[in-house]
Order: structure tokens, then C-alpha cells, then sequence
């Protein structure tokens, strides 16, 4: 899923945000990458400096490096960047990577000709689950940030909160929406002097599929097979019979206490299938994508 985000171009580091909220420090700040939010205050475990840091893995795989706030009962999703150079061709190669844990990263971006700067617009859509949260539930959003040296940590400085309240909402209701923008030095040459970007971090009302059903069926509308999977046996990816035509898709979820079936039509030409799954943090949901073969 990640290599979507896998950007491998030669670029300059810069980043601006622009939105409701705004950031402290100018283009010498650090990157701004996304939002983590979280079910208690970090100040309980900020170090002296008030952030706390991710834990960064010993390999890079073909997108970047994977980082994780192994501390936290959190969701998050954020875009984390790496510039290396390449010693041969002496130039430098931006790879990026979309972290996602219990949410889902949207990227775009764009170099508009004779721009200063090129754009990056990052939607972290976070999701809560609708059966697990407490009325005195309490969320925190934390800004992702990455310094010069690509560590990647929080700052609770600059946290918000929001209330936890979440029964009575539709599914893929958003209960909080909340933009952050700033900006960091440039680190390339020949490039762009900036890099723009805009945050929107959303906190989306969802709750887990238990049980997943595909039903395949023929151009007579004919049942030729069903096959269902409940928890964790949801598969990593599904392959449709080459008799069938379209697929019908049926997704048990709890609601206020009661099992509900969403149904929608899945086709040969998808590519993926999105779904909604049960979390090791009951209050968030996480998403697994199913490839379709």
C-alpha cells in the first residue's frame, strides 16, 4: 500500500502549511508530516524537551524507513521523508513513505511552472471506533514533525484535545477537523526554494467489520460461490474465480449493540478493497486493504 506514496525524485525540502491552525518558526522549522493522536496527554512521557520521539526501524525497505511512538495508545498517519545521495551520480533522491497506523494518509502534490515551490496536500484521516469510546473519552491531537537530523517526534506544546463522545453518529462521520500549516529549510539545490504543504487532519467515526463476505455471482446473477472470513482471518489479499462476473461484498458491523450488513459490488477491474478492522487499541479501528486479484 505504501509504495502509492513513494515519491523518488530529485527535490528540495521545504514545507509550508497553511490551514486554521499555524506553526511557530519559519523556513529554518521542522517539517511538519501529519498527525498522531492519542488517548492521554504525552506530557506524562515527554522527555525535557517536551517531545517525544518515534522509534525508527534499523532497515529501509524500497519506500523509506518505518517509524512507530511504540509508547502510545495512538493512531496515526503521516508522510516521513528521507533525502540521501547518491555518491555516484552526486545527486540527492527524496523518498517518502506513509506511515499509517489506525488511520489512512491521502497525499497529492504539484510543481506549478515558475513556482518558487512545490505543493503537498496530506489528508490523515484517523479512525475512532464507534462501539469502544466512553462519553468522558478525551482525544489528543498531535502535530508529526521531523527535524533536520530525521528524527520524528511530538511536541506537546502545540496538542489539542477533543471530546471522545461518539455514539450516536453515522459511520464516516467526521466529528473533528482540524489544519495545521508550516514550513521547513530546503535542502536540495537546483530545486525549488520551498516546499508547501497543507495538513488536514480528520477524526472519522467507523466501526470494525467482523464478519467479511464475498459472494461471487455470474452474468446470470447466478450464486457460483461464497466465502466468508470473520477477525483476523480477513485476508491479506483475495482472488475472484474466473467464472464469476462481479463479486457482492457483505460487511457485518456492530452497531448499538445490533449486527448490521452493508453490502457493495466489487469488479473484476478493482484493484483493492478497503475494510474497516478491529484494532490491538479497541478505541481506534484500523484499515486493512485487501489486494484483488
Amino acid at each position: 500500500m505504501s509504495k502509492r506514496f513513494l515519491i523518488l525524485i530529485i527535490l528540495t525540502v521545504m514545507l509550508l502549511f497553511t490551514g486554521c491552525d499555524s506553526i511557530s518558526g519559519g523556513v529554518d522549522g521542522d517539517r511538519l508530516l501529519g498527525v498522531c493522536v492519542t488517548t492521554s496527554s504525552i506530557s506524562d512521557i515527554a522527555g525535557d524537551d517536551g517531545k517525544v520521539y518515534a522509534v525508527k526501524s534499523e532497515e529501509q525497505d524500497v519506500d523509506g524507513f518505518n517509524y512507530s511512538f511504540e509508547d502510545l495508545e495512538a493512531a496515526y498517519a503521516f508522510l516521513s521523508t528521507e533525502v540521501v545521495k547518491d555518491e555516484n551520480k552526486d545527486t540527492f533522491y527524496q523518498y517518502q513513505k506513509a506511515i499509517e497506523k489506525n488511520g489512512k494518509l491521502k497525499l497529492t502534490s504539484g510543481m506549478p511552472k515558475n513556482a518558487d515551490s512545490v505543493s503537498y496536500t496530506l489528508i490523515s484521516d484517523i479512525y475512532l471506533n464507534r462501539n469502544s469510546n466512553p462519553k468522558d473519552r478525551i482525544f489528543h491531537i498531535n502535530w508529526v514533525y521531523q527535524d533536520k537530523e530525521g528524527q520524528v517526534y511530538l511536541n506537546e506544546a502545540d496538542a489539542l484535545s477533543h471530546g471522545g463522545d461518539v455514539n450516536g453518529f453515522e459511520l464516516g462521520t467526521v466529528i473533528a477537523g482540524v489544519s495545521r500549516s508550516g514550513i521547513s529549510k530546503n535542502k536540495l539545490e537546483n530545486e525549488p526554494e520551498r516546499v508547501r504543504t497543507e495538513v488536514q487532519a480528520n477524526l472519522v467515526i467507523q466501526s470494525p467489520t467482523e464478519v467479511l463476505k464475498f459472494v461471487e455471482m455470474d452474468g446470470e446473477n447466478k450464486v457460483l460461490a461464497v466465502r466468508e472470513y470473520s477477525g483476523d482471518q480477513i485476508p491479506e489479499e483475495y482472488s475472484i474465480s474466473k467464472e464469476a462476473d462481479y463479486v457482492i461484498v457483505e460487511e457485518e458491523k456492530r452497531i448499538d449493540d445490533k449486527l448490521i450488513v452493508f453490502r457493495k459490488l466489487l469488479n473484476k477491474s478493482d484493484e483493492v478493497l478497503e475494510v474497516v478492522t478491529e484494532s490491538e487499541e479497541n478505541m481506534f479501528c484500523d484499515l486493512k486493504v485487501i489486494d484483488i486479484k
